[in-house]
């Protein structure tokens, strides 16, 4: 089937076979160029920072030091902060040693 005679590969001539493979390779190498320059033209470069996880003790402390929390608002905040990072170390710890349990299936 010749759709593109000059740019298809030819069974009969092995050099077309090897400019249709560098042609290939070239159009892949660029799309990847553009996939990534997009990337960090529009998202901004991976510094590979990892990603806010939401209030931290200083950001509240600084809250109600600002007046922006009461301290019945700000203690409530920092227990689930606290109870937050606890359960997080226990599981952890638990898939460090290996005993992590897994959740039971859901459904049919």
């Amino acid at each position: 089937m010749a759709v593109l005679p000059g740019i298809l590969a030819d069974d009969n001539d092995p050099l077309s076979v090897v400019f249709a493979c560098l042609l290939l390779a070239v159009l892949v190498l660029a799309w990847a160029y553009a996939v990534i320059w997009l990337r960090r033209r529009y998202w901004g470069a991976d510094d590979g920072a990892a990603p806010s996880t939401g209030f931290t003790l200083a950001d509240l402390r600084d809250l109600h030091r600002s007046g922006q929390i009461s301290e019945e608002e700000f203690n409530r905040a920092k227990e689930k902060i606290l109870a937050a990072h606890q359960r997080a170390e226990q599981r952890d710890a638990a898939a460090a040693k290996g005993n992590v349990n897994k959740p039971p299936r859901q459904g049919p």
